[in-house]
């Protein structure tokens, strides 16, 4: 009669390792956390840049992370983001080959990417029992007929085709 060990039996179609934490089924049963998780988690002390070459598990880390903390964790991906229009503006060329600095362009740009981000998801929510998008959620609060409707119904259009 065999002993059972409690070990684990692999299938010959499992994948141990695989080269991205992403790609790793087994990434949630075998994550060993080794005190970075519990520091990236604490909001209160400010080391929570993650840093380390490849293959050291800041993949894994914040997988971990999102996985823990799934309520307050939006992932980005910024393929997934239409920027690259700005890349092959002809616009922006033009101005840095005369000499112009737009590194103060960039930073707004991506502060304004990541804030309509933040804002989607966060109104994307359901609210009374329904789904509810940003535009939604904007349309509702300005739906009267003010003076300045036109101007908010411009932010609104501006808004609802990102």
């Amino acid at each position: 009669m065999a002993k059972k060990t409690g070990a684990y039996k692999f299938k010959s179609t499992d994948q141990i390792g695989a080269a991205g934490a992403e790609d790793d089924e087994f990434l949630s049963k075998c994550f060993v956390d080794t005190g970075y998780l519990s520091l990236l988690e604490d909001l209160k002390d400010h080391r929570q840049i993650v840093l380390g070459r490849t293959g050291s598990g800041k993949s894994a880390l914040l997988l971990m992370f999102a996985e823990n903390k799934k309520d307050h964790v939006i992932t980005i991906s910024p393929e997934e983001l239409a920027l690259t229009y700005v890349s092959n503006s002809t616009i922006l060329s033009f101005f840095s080959n005369l000499g112009v600095n737009l590194d103060p362009f960039f930073k707004l740009l991506w502060r304004h990417v990541l804030t309509v981000e933040i804002l989607s998801h966060h109104f994307s929510k359901y609210e009374n029992g329904k789904k509810t998008s940003l535009v939604d959620y904007i349309k509702n609060m300005f739906s009267g007929n003010s003076s300045k409707q036109q101007e908010i119904q411009g932010v609104i259009d501006y808004l609802d085709l990102n």
